[in-house]
């Protein structure tokens, strides 16, 4: 791994989900993710995703740190969309917090993204030696449903 720092890119599966709530106009969906399961997509490089910059062991070493910053456990997503509205409440092992985004929709797919704050949320940062990683303080929340 290179000396210059990289912003990383992660992905989470739920391991729970469920709609809670159904109306006309949106709906509300509970999500329970496990910290031990976000997968390291790779670097972040000019706003692109390159899996090949991390080998295996500074993904395990990513892994550990991430899981140290946040805590063991779980993260649950409350979702709830009204109309072109919707707001995600995170709680972590380490913090909660709560972002409101807008929704678009193409055809049955709706689509938004809320924004949140890792050190809002109490994680601790992540880093690795020498600075030759780091993980973001932006965190991204991406959120597909289909009616």
């Amino acid at each position: 791994m290179s000396r210059l720092a990289h912003d990383l890119a992660l992905e989470a599966i739920p391991d729970e989900a469920r709609v809670t709530e159904r109306t006309d106009a949106g709906g509300r969906a509970e999500l329970v993710f496990t910290v031990s399961k976000i997968r390291i997509l790779g670097a972040v490089k000019r706003d692109a995703v390159e899996p090949g910059v991390l080998s295996d062991a500074d993904r395990r070493d990513i892994q550990g740190k991430i899981t140290g910053a946040i805590g063991p456990g779980e993260i649950r997503a409350s979702v709830t969309v009204e109309g072109a509205q919707g707001k995600v409440t995170l709680t972590l092992p380490c913090g909660k917090g709560t972002a409101s985004f807008p929704i678009t929709r193409a055809g049955d797919t709706y689509t938004g993204r809320a924004r949140f704050s890792l050190k809002a949320l109490g994680v601790k940062p992540v880093k690795g030696p020498l600075n030759a990683f780091r993980l973001s303080d932006r965190l991204e929340v991406e959120i597909t449903a289909t009616a």
